[in-house]
């Protein structure tokens, strides 16, 4: 992938050889992150928009891949710098630097898909703040396999196993409706990036 943007952001014109974000039912297919900035691919010009969502755990269930091949598990810290590569390759530093957060608590609040021992995606939670779900991302090639999913369900039943009632899905802007029709998530009134924990961002206005 070439023209990949620094910073924590998914850019929209970035992943554009997937065509969307989000295939026709809901999966995520591409580079995918709760957080709405986007920038273009030639001019970068940065547009904040988006808002944070909100899920109820209480009815979560996470259910293993029909597709035996495919594994969600939960990162391991000896795997820390395979993975942390892997993030860095097809995302930026930012989540790179997220994601290494995520691993290294005890346990970790990082999430992987794999296949063959093959890293697919990611995921992670408390990262951004206690409560927040995210970053994501899961590999453009791996398009149609539901690896989105499996790792937002597994990510959540976690958050849920360890006491959270809900969790926050951070700065959404492309991605809404597939977390809409997935887990039920709703969109929080009055939060912008600039009302919500994003605002301590080095970037931001």
């Amino acid at each position: 992938m070439k023209n990949k943007p620094d910073g924590l952001f998914f850019n929209r014109q970035f992943c554009a050889e997937a065509q969307n974000c989000c295939d026709r039912r809901g999966e995520i297919t591409c580079v995918i992150s709760p957080r709405g900035l986007s920038v273009e691919r030639f001019g970068m010009e940065e547009k904040m928009d988006g808002h944070d969502m909100i899920v109820n755990l209480k009815n979560i269930e996470y259910h293993s891949p029909e597709d035996k091949s495919l594994k969600i598990k939960r990162a391991f810290a000896g795997d820390k710098e395979i993975i942390l590569r892997f993030v860095r390759e097809n995302f930026s530093e930012s989540w790179t630097a997220e994601a290494e957060c995520a691993i290294l608590q005890m346990p970790s609040q990082c999430f992987i898909a794999t296949d063959q021992g093959r890293v697919l995606g990611f995921a992670c939670y408390d990262v951004s703040a206690k409560g927040f779900f995210g970053p994501i991302g899961v590999l453009e090639s791996e398009r149609g396999r539901q690896i989105g999913k499996y790792l937002l369900l597994k990510t959540l039943d976690a958050m849920r196993s360890v006491g959270y009632g809900y969790a926050i899905i951070g700065w959404v802007s492309d991605a809404e409706g597939f977390y809409r029709r997935t887990v039920h998530a709703e969109v929080i009134p009055d939060s912008a990036p600039e009302n919500s924990v994003y605002a301590n961002l080095v970037r931001m206005p």
